[in-house]
C-alpha cells in the first residue's frame, strides 16, 4: 500500500522517496510513514525531517503542510520541506 525511503543527510532526516498506492490515498497511510521517519529521527537525535517534491504537485505539497511542514527553499522545479521534531 506505501512505501518510504529515508535516511540521515546533512544532520537531518532526509525523506528520499514516499509513495501510497492510488486505491490507499486518503486512508492515512503517508502520515503512518512519515511519522515512522520522525520516529527514528527522534531517536536518532535529529531534530529536522527534510524533502524534496517538484513545484507542480500543489496536492502533494499541500499534504505535507497540512501534517506541519513548512517550504523552506525553491528552485527550479525542487521544493524543499522540512518539519522540526523535538526529540525524546
Amino acid at each position: 500500500m506505501g512505501v518510504i525511503i529515508f535516511g540521515e543527510k546533512s544532520g537531518a532526516m532526509m525523506i528520499f522517496n514516499l509513495g501510497v498506492s492510488p486505491d490507499a490515498q486518503g486512508c492515512g497511510i503517508a502520515r503512518q510513514l512519515l511519522d515512522a521517519a520522525e520516529t527514528f529521527a527522534k531517536s536518532g537525535g535529529l531534530h529536522t525531517l527534510r524533502l524534496r517534491t517538484h513545484r507542480l504537485m500543489s496536492g502533494t505539497r499541500a499534504m505535507y503542510r497540512h501534517l506541519g511542514w513548512q517550504e523552506v527553499e525553491t528552485g527550479g522545479n525542487a521544493v524543499v520541506m522540512e518539519k522540526q521534531v523535538t526529540c525524546a
